[in-house]
């Protein structure tokens, strides 16, 4: 009998170390599903608590390692698209609208134009060249802003909008024009990725 219960410790602690080690054991799992509310022993005890905390690290560590892929995963489809990009046409749009400002001076219509970033990504902007046209045909004309206008370099965060509000002056007994289009001449930086753009409001 002694025996015996010399051999079940021994083959207990050579469970406990497997189970250190992070192993498997074959008798803890039979002790496992034996078991009684009670134990035999306290050794039989002992070596299911280990089993029960193996059995838990080892859920935890796969939850871990899935969520790390996961992550992993949404990290690489942010940072890779931006080198694929041959236009960042469909990311950045211009847009010039009339303007409802209390503060357009005298004399004067005020117009609106936007910058918006429609992606995921910041983007920084040089411009290089920004024109405004009163008609389909025609040069360009010069416009005050109303407020702070653009500087040479903005940044626009993921899905957000920069808007400057500008004026032109009105000859007298003369309307102002229903339609103003813009040109933007920029070089942007998408993440890593560096482009001349040339952007339009609309089709002159």
């Amino acid at each position: 009998m002694n025996d015996l219960s010399n051999s079940r410790i021994v083959s207990h602690c050579s469970c406990a170390l497997s189970l250190l080690r992070g192993h498997t054991c074959p008798a803890a799992r039979r002790v496992h599903a034996s078991a009684s509310p009670a134990a035999s022993s306290f050794a039989e005890r002992l070596l299911l608590l280990m089993l029960a905390s193996h059995d838990t690290a080892g859920v935890a560590a796969s939850r871990r390692i899935v969520v790390g892929l996961v992550i992993l995963c949404a990290f690489l489809a942010w940072v890779i698209p931006p080198a694929f990009v041959a236009s960042p046409d469909w990311i950045l749009v211009l847009t010039v609208n009339r303007a409802t400002s209390s503060g357009c001076p005298t004399n004067s219509m005020c117009f609106a134009v936007e910058l918006r970033n429609r992606g995921p990504w910041p983007v920084v902007i040089e411009i290089v060249e920004l024109q405004f046209y009163p008609s389909m045909i025609g040069p360009s004309v010069n416009v005050k802003w109303v407020g702070s206008g653009p500087g040479k370099n903005l940044v626009l965060l993921p899905f957000t909008a920069n808007t400057y509000t500008f004026s032109l002056g009105l000859l007298g007994g003369l309307g102002g024009p229903e339609v103003i289009y813009a040109i933007l001449k920029a070089n942007i930086v998408l993440l890593y990725v560096s482009q001349d753009v040339v952007l339009h409001s609309g089709k002159r």
